[in-house]
C-alpha cells in the first residue's frame, strides 16, 4: 500500500507519499481499499500537532474516508468483503488502504457514491446532532445557519429543509449566498448585513415571532463576517447550536454546545 506519512507534524509540507505494508486486520477490525477521503479541519490540525488527539508518530492523516472492504477481522459479523462503505476514525484516510475499527464503519446504500459517503459521516453526523439532538428543530422554526456555504453550514440548510425549517443562511458574500439558496436555503444573508433588521423582511411575522435555532460553524467568527447579532433580532430566539465556533458574541439567547 502507499500513504501520506506524517512524520514530523509541521504541517502539510512536510507529508511524504510512502510505500507501507499492507495491514492485516485484528479481532474486530476491516481493512479497506480506498476509493476517496475527505479532507476536514482536523485533520489540518492533526499535522500539525494542535488538535486534541495526537497519534504517535508516524502516521497516516485522515479521518474520513469511503471504498471496500478487502479483508475482515475475526468477530466482525456486519461487514463483509466486497461491501461498499464508508468509515470515520481517528487517522489513517490518506492512504490506498486503512485498517479501521469495524464499529467505525458504515455500509453504505446501493448507489451511494464514494466520494459523497467520504465528505458526509463527519459533516452531517456533527450537524444533525446539534440540530436534531440538542437543539430539538421543529418544522415551522426559523433557522439561521452562520458560515453556511462550509461543509457543516451546507448540511445544516440541508437538514434544517429535511426538518421542515425556514432557512436563512448567512455567509461572507453575495456568491457563497446564491450557492446556499441553490442547495435549499430560502434566504441569504451576505457580511455588513444586521440581523435584526434583515429578519423583519425574512421572516413573515416579524422579527418578534423569530424561533431563530442557529449553526455556527466550525472556523466562523461572526465578527469577522460582518454579521451583527444583536438583542433584538435574538431575545425571542431559540438555542444556539454550537458546531465548534471559536468567538460568537451573543445577547438574549440560551447556548446549546455540541
Amino acid at each position: 500500500m502507499h500513504a501520506w506519512l506524517c512524520e514530523n507534524p509541521i504541517g502539510v509540507e512536510a507529508l511524504q507519499w510512502k510505500e507501507l505494508p499492507t495491514p492485516v486486520p485484528k479481532a474486530g477490525e476491516v481493512v479497506i481499499a480506498i476509493k476517496a477521503a475527505s479532507l476536514n479541519f482536523p485533520d489540518l490540525l492533526t499535522v500539525q500537532n494542535k488538535y486534541q488527539f495526537k497519534p504517535p508518530l508516524p502516521f497516516v492523516p485522515g479521518s474520513e474516508y469511503a471504498g471496500v472492504v478487502e479483508a475482515v477481522g475475526e468477530g466482525v459479523k456486519h461487514l463483509k468483503v466486497g461491501d461498499a462503505v464508508a468509515a470515520i476514525g481517528s487517522s489513517g484516510g490518506f492512504a490506498t488502504h486503512a485498517c479501521v475499527a469495524a464499529a467505525g464503519v458504515m455500509p453504505l446504500p446501493p448507489g451511494f457514491a464514494f466520494d459523497d459517503a467520504a465528505a458526509f459521516v463527519m459533516t452531517y453526523g456533527t450537524t444533525h446532532h446539534a440540530l436534531v439532538d440538542r437543539a430539538q428543530l421543529k418544522a415551522g422554526e426559523t433557522l439561521l445557519v452562520l458560515g453556511a456555504a462550509g461543509g457543516v453550514g451546507s448540511a445544516a440548510i440541508q437538514i434544517g429543509k429535511v426538518l421542515g425549517a425556514r432557512v436563512i443562511a448567512a455567509a461572507s458574500s453575495d456568491e457563497k449566498c446564491a450557492f446556499c439558496t441553490s442547495i435549499g436555503a430560502d434566504s441569504g444573508l451576505a457580511s455588513g448585513t444586521s440581523i435584526g433588521y434583515m429578519t423583519t423582511r425574512l421572516v413573515p411575522d416579524s422579527a418578534a415571532s423569530l424561533s431563530a435555532v442557529a449553526v455556527i460553524s466550525s472556523s466562523t467568527r461572526s465578527d469577522e463576517m460582518g454579521i451583527r447579532i444583536d438583542r433584538y433580532s435574538t431575545s425571542t430566539a431559540g438555542p444556539i447550536a454550537d458546531c465548534g465556533a471559536s468567538t460568537v458574541s451573543v445577547s438574549g439567547s440560551p447556548w446549546v454546545r455540541r
